[in-house]
């Protein structure tokens, strides 16, 4: 049962770094890099411009 690289699949808290009009979100359900999104992430898990 261990998701190898991947997080939980429900009950997941996404959180939204905001960065010079960069996006960060760190999500292991959305990264799958570690699936130990905490805090802050080690690596850039998902990068997103502000299209606004």
């Amino acid at each position: 049962e261990i998701a190898g690289g991947k997080g939980p699949t429900e009950d997941v808290e996404v959180i939204m770094i905001v960065e010079d009009g960069v996006i960060n979100i760190k999500n292991p359900d959305l990264c799958g890099k570690c699936g130990t999104c905490v805090e802050s992430c080690p690596v850039d898990a998902i990068r997103l411009e502000e299209s606004e």
